[in-house]
């Protein structure tokens, strides 16, 4: 496995202290740990994609239990490294930007079940990965709205809005709160880099 960013973020993790760090260091120590998480759940993702072909060739147990048992992840968790494999098979750049931190396990949890049902028959796999990344795009999209939307009132996740801010969610991207205001960010954007370099 290659390092992403990963021991610097880890590195940075263990020397700070979240209980007296400043308003500057607090983001930093979360983008670290950001980074650190995404590496985990890209791990997971590799190690669901080798018990399964382990698995097709009579040498282990299903990647479940591999997870479950060594691993402790919950069925649920188990799970969802699968749907992870299978929607980073089907778009490229998916698993480096989830490996760095730039898109997050959620993403793809929503990507998989928007996309469970595109099959073969559907989208052939040649045009797959183009076309279902176009048809996924604009439903992840939209459920990363009306995620965000049910946060700004409920009280929790994301800051109250401006009608600024409010006229920019509505152009279908993330929100990620920075103080009083939100930063845009493209869940799509690094997997379209990571695929075009």
């Amino acid at each position: 496995m290659r390092d992403t960013g990963v021991l610097e973020a880890l590195q940075a993790l263990l020397a700070a202290d979240p209980d007296v760090v400043d308003r500057r260091e607090l983001g930093e120590s979360a983008a670290h740990a950001r980074v650190v998480r995404g590496f985990v759940d890209v791990c997971d993702v590799r190690f669901a994609r080798r018990g399964q072909e382990l698995a097709d060739a009579g040498e282990s147990e299903s990647p479940l239990a591999v997870l479950m048992d060594e691993g402790r992840r919950s069925g649920k968790e188990a799970t969802a490294a699968q749907e992870r494999d299978r929607v980073c098979g089907d778009f490229d750049g998916f698993e480096d930007a989830l490996a760095t931190g730039d898109v997050s396990g959620d993403h793809l949890d929503v990507l998989a079940r928007l996309t469970r049902h595109i099959t073969d028959e559907v989208l052939p796999i040649s045009g797959r990965s183009r076309r279902a990344a176009d048809v996924g795009e604009q439903r992840i999209r939209v459920a990363i709205r009306t995620v965000d939307q049910g946060a700004n009132r409920s009280g929790g996740g994301v800051p109250p809005t401006t009608e600024r801010q409010r006229s920019t969610t509505s152009e279908l991207g993330l929100a990620r709160p920075i103080g009083r205001s939100c930063e845009r960010a493209d869940p799509f954007e690094m997997p379209r880099r990571r695929a075009a370099a």
